[in-house]
């Protein structure tokens, strides 16, 4: 009953005694010696974990041989009776030693005291001074977090809530969204507010990052275009798109990414996407077919021309000369040195044949699965 008593006090009286003790904190001794190369927990360090361990490494190699227990004492200035901490020396290296507590170290501020070392025989001459220094042990310390979605892809204008968890050297995972601080490496396509909601604001790709203390996470966030429940691949990169004959399909459509998002920017009915769309598949297997296979991609050509001669009745816009889709698909599918050669014996290629078509062949069946959907959609 007494320990738990005893127990209770030193508990209830650690802020009062970690107040009265911070000043104290950066008070050191030979910290400073040119011989040291590190000291872990670092002198005055007020995020200590729990399971720490003490450890001194010097630029010398260090007699083994004279290492005794009492080479280093770790006390507890925040117990009522300066508690020392029982533990174990060892050397990792004949120029590193660690000390480690037999058991966990509560909260408060700690002194640790590292003296009558000597160097190996070889460096006689080398004078390790006592070393004495503190730091302070806290309840638990933040050693990573998650940020939650892990991954994020959204639309234009669409926002999503966003959480941070904690992961701490107790094993515990807490929910510290509101402790965070939340940014991104580009605020024009998604920032994020004070109530941890992500928010899209233009197409592109960013990072999100949560921070507490030292400790960070960050996650990409990509951000695209969305038309119509279709969603558009990201702009190209032009070089890298123009190196090739047949450029980037990044979503694996049939069509080139950049000239399915210039029929999206130009054209906005749906219809009118539809078939272009059909167009700009039918032009690309122009630049992956054999040209000996020309007359045979000619009459997928010939099919779309008929629908879109069967749509003027549909829709007057597709009559006007804006909508002269021929032209625009031409333009940019064929445009580098290379496709336009392949474009050009694409049609040697079809040199004297006849490609003429009839009124009968103007009808709905010559027209796309796709382009049919967009017309029921319309009730026709």
């Amino acid at each position: 009953m007494r320990r738990i008593l005893i127990v209770m006090i030193m508990v209830f009286s650690l802020p009062l005694v970690l107040m009265s003790s911070q000043d104290n904190l950066s008070k050191s001794k030979g910290t400073d010696q040119n011989v040291i190369v590190q000291l872990v927990p670092f002198p005055a360090q007020e995020d200590v974990s729990r399971t720490a361990k003490i450890e001194a490494t010097f630029a010398v190699p260090l007699d083994i041989s004279a290492i005794q227990e009492h080479n280093i004492k770790l006390t507890c200035l925040s117990s009522k009776t300066h508690e020392h901490m029982a533990g174990t020396i060892t050397s990792q290296t004949e120029k590193k030693l660690i000390f480690t507590p037999k058991a966990s170290l509560k909260p408060g501020l700690y002194e640790v005291e590292i003296k009558s070392l000597k160097a190996e025989k070889a460096y006689k001459d080398t004078n390790i001074n006592e070393i004495k220094y503190r730091f302070v042990v806290i309840k638990e310390l933040l050693q990573s977090i998650t940020i939650r979605p892990d991954t994020v892809e959204l639309k234009e204008s669409e926002s999503l809530p966003l959480e941070a968890i904690g992961h701490y050297d107790t094993g515990v995972e807490k929910n510290i969204t509101a402790q965070v601080q939340w940014s991104t490496t580009d605020s024009q396509i998604v920032t994020v507010d004070a109530n941890a909601t992500l928010r899209a604001i233009k197409e592109g790709a960013t990072t999100i990052t949560a921070k507490l203390g030292n400790v960070e996470s960050s996650t990409e966030v990509i951000v695209y275009w969305e038309v119509n429940g279709h969603r558009l691949p990201p702009e190209p990169d032009k070089a890298l798109n123009d190196s090739t004959l047949l450029g980037i399909d990044s979503n694996n459509n049939g069509v080139r990414d950049d000239v399915e998002r210039k029929i999206y920017e130009k054209y906005p009915k749906k219809l009118h996407r539809a078939l272009l769309m059909d167009g700009a598949g039918v032009y690309q297997q122009i630049m992956i077919r054999p040209t000996e296979e020309a007359r045979e991609t000619q009459k997928s050509i010939s099919r779309i021309i008929h629908c879109k001669v069967y749509l003027r009745r549909i829709d007057i816009e597709i009559k006007s000369y804006d909508f002269n889709f021929m032209d625009f698909l031409e333009d940019y599918t064929f445009n580098t040195k290379e496709r336009a050669r392949k474009y050009l014996d694409y049609n040697l290629a079809l040199s004297g044949g006849n490609y003429a078509s009839k009124p009968s062949d103007w009808n709905r069946n010559e027209c796309s699965e796709e382009t049919i959907h967009v017309l029921e959609e319309m009730g026709l």
